[in-house]
């Protein structure tokens, strides 16, 4: 049966983005506070103070596109990614290590 256990992503702003826990964990940053005794481990709410609402869309996006494509045989489509946003989200991207 595959995990359908929910997580909250919360940005700078506030702005909250439910994901199955699955798709959280590809960040090796967010599956460790998740796990832990910690405040974000027991409520399983991640707040990210440096991340704002806008960035945190497209890595939330890019986590479900990553778990989506985990096993493809046939080629992967291209992850598209605004130019506006793309310092902000690779820079996101290592700070999560995702």
């Amino acid at each position: 049966m595959e995990d359908d256990r929910l997580v909250t992503l919360v940005s700078s702003e506030g702005e909250e983005f439910v994901v199955k826990r699955k798709e959280a964990e590809v960040s090796h940053v967010i599956k460790v506070s998740l796990e832990s005794a910690m405040k974000e481990g027991r409520e399983q709410r991640v707040r990210f103070d440096n991340i704002s609402a806008p960035v945190l869309r497209v890595v939330v996006d890019y986590l479900r596109y990553k778990v989506e494509h985990a096993n493809a045989r046939a080629p992967i489509p291209e992850f598209k990614i605004d130019d506006g946003l793309l310092i902000e989200v690779l820079q996101a991207a290592h700070y999560l290590d995702a």
